[in-house]
């Protein structure tokens, strides 16, 4: 698998793609922490297709970290914060993915451009493939929700930097009011 040591080979800077794979693999373990920690202990109902579908959607979000690893990309962090309520209050769990995914499918869909503009189209593919899934999770949610296509089409960001997706993601990093946590990813299983 092309990664980080054939952008180095290639005499380009490899600190942006290193800086776009960290973020990613933070990101995957975010999303990990959040499906997981919902999966194991949600006290709202969740149906048995929902329920199929969301550990479909941790098992993605597994395969996406796995892939990121090994194209050279390490988490800055293992332990994350989630919204309080979310393990009570289905309508917080479908909030908060719905802030997530997105955040997660416009900032692969800006690493395509970036890998690109790399000189990189095996990472560009990669991260075209990784957020058309990420998409995929997005309409799951959005149906748990009720909401229509065109609702989750505006809600999925425009970035040109991968790095633009940042400020979602901090909460999640750093928690405070409104979070709960540390959880842990257990991203390795």
């Amino acid at each position: 698998i092309l990664g980080i040591g054939a952008v180095r080979a290639s005499g380009l800077s490899g600190h942006d793609a290193v800086a776009i794979l960290d973020l990613a693999a933070t990101a995957e373990t975010v999303a990990i922490a959040f499906y997981r920690t919902v999966i194991d202990g949600a006290t709202f109902h969740i149906g048995g297709k929902a329920l199929a579908g969301l550990k479909m959607a941790l098992d993605a979000e597994r395969g996406h970290l796995r892939t990121v690893r090994s194209l050279g990309g390490t988490a800055l962090q293992q332990r994350f914060y989630l919204p309080d309520r979310l393990l009570q209050d289905a309508s917080v769990f479908v909030e908060t993915g719905l802030k997530l995914e997105p955040a997660l499918a416009g900032a692969y869909l800006a690493a395509t451009r970036q890998f690109a503009e790399l000189g990189q189209p095996a990472l560009a593919a990669t991260a075209a493939s990784l957020g058309a899934s990420e998409a995929q999770h997005l309409t799951l949610l959005g149906h748990l929700a009720g909401l229509s296509a065109d609702d989750l089409t505006l809600s999925t960001p425009s970035f040109r930097r991968a790095s633009e997706a940042l400020p979602v993601l901090v909460p999640f990093l750093t928690g405070g009011a409104g979070f709960f946590g540390p959880v842990g990813s257990t991203a390795g299983r």
